[in-house]
């Protein structure tokens, strides 16, 4: 019976542990995204939204430059070990990524007449710092 309720409080610490990390993640994955929207506010653009989410994809920043609207999406790697981070970007992604914008500028009337464009940011190292943006075609 003692045995038992070590294994359990074993468990118990193994899933708190979990749940820290991804808290970790997240905050990583925040700096990351911060890096890259102060990085645009330095190239003139006007943040409109972070993280806006539909059904089906989520855009993580949103932002206006001249008559332009710029949907990014920003992966962050703290290190190569697993490859670059715009390397996860695939084709199903930047589909998923133009339906959302259209979806956003269906709910929002006020950018009808802008032009839209998909940026990939790429932020590596820590502290976190763009090392790269392109425009999806």
């Amino acid at each position: 019976m003692l045995m038992l309720r070590r294994i359990r409080r074993i468990h118990l610490t193994t899933e708190r542990s979990k749940n820290q990390q991804k808290d970790t993640t997240r905050q990583i994955g925040d700096k990351g995204e911060q890096a890259a929207a102060d990085w645009l506010v330095a190239d003139g653009h006007e943040i409109i939204e972070r993280n806006w989410r539909t059904r089906y994809c989520e855009i993580d920043i949103v932002s206006k430059k001249d008559n332009v609207l710029y949907f990014t999406e920003v992966k962050y790697r703290k290190n190569d070990n697993f490859g670059d981070g715009l390397a996860a970007i695939t084709n199903k992604k930047q589909q998923q990524m133009r339906f959302a914008a259209e979806i956003f500028i269906a709910k929002n009337a006020q950018y009808e007449s802008c032009d839209m464009q998909m940026l990939a940011i790429s932020v590596d190292g820590n502290p976190p710092v763009v090392e790269e943006c392109v425009v999806l075609e």
